[in-house]
């Protein structure tokens, strides 16, 4: 393959990718912000116990609402097909089903959720506080599930239509006012109670709410009412909404299937804090942190992959699927050079980096040779990540649910027991075995993107 870039290409992506890379980053900087907050929580050992609630609660958080989000990926695939196609009241039926599904799936979540969580913590760490710490915090996430699915469908639409500003405005909005939350809960300032952990869940409920109620505002503005006519009660369709279902859920299952992945490795990483001996859940407060860094590596490249998927689908719609492919390499080819250069800075400054999160000494040097480990390969985690998005634009959902569903339990897992416990490499061993998995995930996702099938796919 041609290491060069297509500039003009790229800079294609990047005009629509830009605002969704912003986004979700700014987004994402809602959960970075609840770990910084509690980070500063005194005595250490609360700060560290809440850090370690927080690192099992966002995954358990993300594979029940993440499952429902993945109602985005249909949404954006077949909205953006319309789009291609010039009809954009069809693309507005897509968005008033989609709500429709948002509806059903997160209360049924949400719901299942609420009361499972005591047992799913009890299960995944035995240290009676971050128990009570994580679903303390976590109960108040799940409130927010409702609009964080509503906020993805809405985004899927926006962006599907190349309009990807809306939710930036809206997410810039949220990670403000979550800051602000976040300072008057977690410590209790402005006559407000100190509610610690749980103040910072609640702060980012409201936040999520506040981001659905703008993005709802937007789909009332005439220019949206007259062209794609959305809420228009002859849109609803049972057929529709089994089309978006089946597009989206093989996404949701795959995202399900990441999350419990990571819950199982998170599970490793506790079993590992048990047997160090050394106070505190320093290991899980280390992991958390590293998964905090390499999340805007993370949502860096969903953003630059979602920008990709939209002219993926577009171009398919506009039967031009040569342009497709064309979109589809120079974003993989741009995404490593960029998140490789942020690597080699991670790399190289780890202790600055981890230090941001937790000053504890103990904390630092459990999480800096991870960091390194993940830094190296933060190029081949974009590469693999893009080209599942440019998969999931061309309506290749069940692929991408299979192949995460054997790499996480054929090989993340087992590796990350095998190096983590049986090697005594500790936590240090889990993310060896994380980037052998992002390397397996890149290869196998670059091959099939490669290999073209998904040209003919009609959605």
């Amino acid at each position: 393959m041609n290491l060069a870039l297509d500039l003009l290409v790229v800079r294609r992506v990047l005009v629509l990718g830009a605002p969704v890379i912003l986004a979700m980053l700014t987004q994402t900087a809602i959960n970075i912000a609840d770990t910084i907050f509690i980070g500063h929580l005194t005595p250490a050992s609360v700060a560290t116990d809440g850090q370690s609630a927080i690192g099992i609660s966002m995954p358990l958080f993300w594979m029940f609402g993440g499952f429902c989000a993945a109602l985005g990926v249909g949404t954006q695939a077949m909205v953006a097909r319309r789009h291609g196609e010039g009809d954009p009241e069809a693309a507005g039926a897509v968005l008033a089903n989609s709500l429709v599904l948002t509806l059903i799936l997160s209360a049924i979540t949400t719901l299942a959720g609420w009361f499972l969580l005591p047992a799913l913590f009890a299960l995944m760490h035995g240290d009676p506080n971050v128990q009570a710490l994580g679903v303390e915090y976590a109960r108040w996430r799940f409130v927010g599930i409702l609009s964080m699915v509503g906020t993805f469908s809405l985004k899927a639409f926006y962006d599907g239509t190349e309009r990807t500003w809306v939710h930036l405005a809206a997410a810039m909005v949220m990670n403000v006012l979550n800051i602000a939350l976040d300072w008057a809960l977690v410590f209790g300032k402005l006559g407000l109670p100190r509610l610690g952990v749980a103040g910072a869940g609640i702060a980012s409920m409201i936040a999520s709410y506040t981001g659905l109620v703008l993005m709802l505002l937007f789909t009332l503005r005439r220019s949206d009412r007259a062209r794609y006519r959305p809420y228009r009660a002859r849109h609803l369709s049972a057929r529709q909404v089994w089309n978006i279902a089946r597009l989206s859920l093989p996404s949701g299952a795959a995202t399900a299937v990441v999350m419990t992945g990571f819950l199982m490795v998170l599970k490793i990483v506790a079993y590992i804090d048990e047997l160090v001996p050394q106070p505190g859940s320093v290991q899980t407060a280390a992991t958390k942190i590293i998964m905090d860094v390499m999340s805007i590596a993370f949502i860096g490249a969903i953003g630059l992959g979602t920008a990709t998927a939209t002219l993926v689908s577009k171009s398919l719609g506009e039967r031009n699927p040569v342009l497709a492919e064309r979109y589809g390499w120079q974003s993989i080819k741009f995404g490593a050079y960029l998140f490789g250069l942020l690597g080699l800075l991670e790399f190289l400054f780890p202790d600055f980096t981890i230090g941001l999160f937790n000053q504890d000494p103990a904390v630092i040097d459990a999480a800096r040779d991870s960091l390194r480990v993940m830094a190296a390969v933060e190029s081949v985690i974009a590469m693999a990540i893009i080209a599942t998005q440019c998969l999931f634009g061309a309506g290749n959902t069940r692929f991408v649910m299979y192949v995460e569903a054997a790499l996480h339990f054929g090989l993340l897992i087992p590796l990350s027991y095998v190096f983590g416990v049986l090697l005594g490499l500790e936590v240090l061993g889990v993310w060896v075995a994380v980037a052998c998995y992002a390397a397996a995930l890149a290869a196998v996702m670059l091959l099939k993107f490669r290999a073209g099938g998904w040209k003919t796919i009609r959605i």
